[in-house]
């Protein structure tokens, strides 16, 4: 009885051995592209904007110098002085010299008060709210809209960077009080895939 039991057993083993070679099978590559330079972002500056009042609502286009372009048409001393008081948000993008790299943001659309004064501050953003440039091409701007990916093509000069700036658009509501209000700016960098 063992013996027929361990016969039929092995028969068994065997027959489902051989049903598993009938299964078609394929096969995945894989393939691993490592960098010599790690993407590294540095925050040069926080975006700060000074100036804005109640009921007031101002377009900052980053310049690629570290200020805002004074856009007015005709002379308008409070948005010109809100220009010149107010610096854009800068990273540091360094990696692969030329390497194609991806840039995201997580943005506030609000921005509130520590809790000592009440009102809220709106941002929102366009295509000339976010601008780059790398530090060899000094003057050769390419703007886009923070709300999307971007891609960047990073400095073609070894140990160079990209800049990246960021502004948008400001809106105070009417019943905002006289105070500091904040928010952040998540900026995301990857390598492009090949």
């Amino acid at each position: 009885m063992k013996t027929l039991m361990i016969i039929l057993t092995g028969t068994f083993l065997i027959g489902m051995l051989a049903r598993a070679q009938d299964l078609p099978n394929g096969e995945i590559g894989i393939s691993v592209n490592v960098t010599a330079n790690p993407l590294i972002v540095s925050n040069l500056a926080d975006e700060n904007v000074i100036g804005l009042t109640p009921g007031i609502s101002v377009e900052l286009v980053p310049d690629g110098g570290g200020g805002f372009q004074d856009g007015s048409d005709v002379p308008n001393p409070v948005y010109s002085s809100i220009v010149f008081n107010s610096t854009p948000g800068q990273v540091l993008i360094t990696g692969e010299s030329s390497g194609s790299v991806i840039v995201s943001f997580a943005l506030p659309y609000e921005l509130y008060s520590d809790g000592s004064t009440s009102g809220i501050v709106r941002v929102d953003y366009n295509g000339t709210s976010g601008c780059w440039e790398n530090a060899s091409s000094s003057g050769e701007l390419h703007y886009f809209n923070p709300k999307n990916p971007e891609t960047v093509i990073l400095d073609p000069t070894e140990g160079n960077g990209t800049i990246i700036f960021l502004g948008g658009i400001f809106t105070v509501d009417p019943q905002t009080e006289a105070g500091v209000y904040t928010g952040t700016a998540l900026i995301t960098a990857a390598y492009a895939s090949n």
